[in-house]
Formats: structure tokens, C-alpha cells, sequence
């Protein structure tokens, strides 16, 4: 019975970042396993791109902290927040121009950019070529993926 309400209220099964611990008293505790801030930031960040520019607020709620504090947390680090997007996109930018056959607006519209052009200066201003270039460079010809498919940036 337990376990089913437990479902309803979306508590089972657990989370996969929780571990069984036994205290000294040999009782049970759960706690959360320790994970890397930035790989989590990471991961958040390309999972939001998929729903459109992953903004501040909406990325700060997910990581279940205030905007501010994750502000400080990256200053404290040496980043910002808008570095953090450009190298989410940036990495899931050079996967698809190397993986797949998406046009460049498509990879554009998929990465949250305004049009194509805003995509190419931004992916030129990080690599120092255009995007047709890094294509022609490191393409792995034969992929075709629609727009449908699922991307994901490992953290």
C-alpha cells in the first residue's frame, strides 16, 4: 500500500541519484549520491534547449536553487551563466554538424538561435571557422536524423 502511494505522489520509484544508507543505529536513510555541479548545469541546460532558450530562472528552478545563487556559484567558478549556454550549444552544435545531415537552419532552430546567421557567428566566434567549413572538416557522412530526434549533450 505504501508503495502505491507513493507512486501517486511520484515519490517511487526513487529518484536515481538516491542511495539506501544505514546510520549507526543500523536504521535506513536516503540519501542523494554526490553529483558534479557543471554536469548537472550541463544537463539541464541541453535538456531545456528542447523546449526553447533555456533561461536563467527556468534552468535555476530546475536545479532546485535561486537564480542568484547560481549566479554566485558560477562567478565563484570563473563563468557565467550565458558561457555555460554558448558551450551547451556550441558542443551540441559541432555533434550535429559532424553526426548528422540537418541543415544549418535546422541545427539553428533546434539550438534556440534566432535565425542561421545568429547560429554562424556565434559558432565562428568559438571556432574560428563557419559551420559549413567544420562540416566539410569532420563530417561523418550517411547520418540523417529528423526533426524529431531526440538530442542530449553528455555531461
Amino acid at each position: 500500500m505504501a508503495r502505491l502511494e507513493a507512486r501517486i505522489i511520484g515519490l517511487w520509484p526513487p529518484p536515481s541519484n538516491l542511495r539506501p544508507v544505514k546510520t549507526s543505529s543500523g536504521a535506513n536513510l536516503i540519501k542523494r549520491k554526490p553529483t558534479e555541479p557543471r554536469s548537472q548545469l550541463r544537463a539541464v541546460i541541453a535538456d531545456l534547449l528542447r523546449t526553447g532558450y533555456p533561461t536563467l530562472p527556468r534552468t535555476a528552478a530546475r536545479l532546485d536553487i535561486s537564480p542568484r545563487s547560481l549566479q554566485r556559484q558560477l562567478e565563484r567558478s570563473g563563468s557565467t551563466y550565458t558561457d555555460s549556454v554558448d558551450q551547451v550549444r556550441h558542443d551540441i552544435a559541432l555533434s550535429l554538424l559532424s553526426e548528422t545531415n540537418l541543415n544549418i537552419g535546422e541545427i539553428a532552430v533546434m539550438l534556440g538561435y534566432r535565425d542561421p546567421s545568429s547560429f554562424s557567428r556565434a559558432f565562428k566566434r568559438l571556432t574560428k571557422q563557419s559551420p559549413r567549413r567544420f562540416r566539410a572538416a569532420h563530417s561523418k557522412r550517411g547520418v540523417s536524423l529528423s526533426r524529431s530526434t531526440e538530442i542530449s549533450v553528455m555531461p
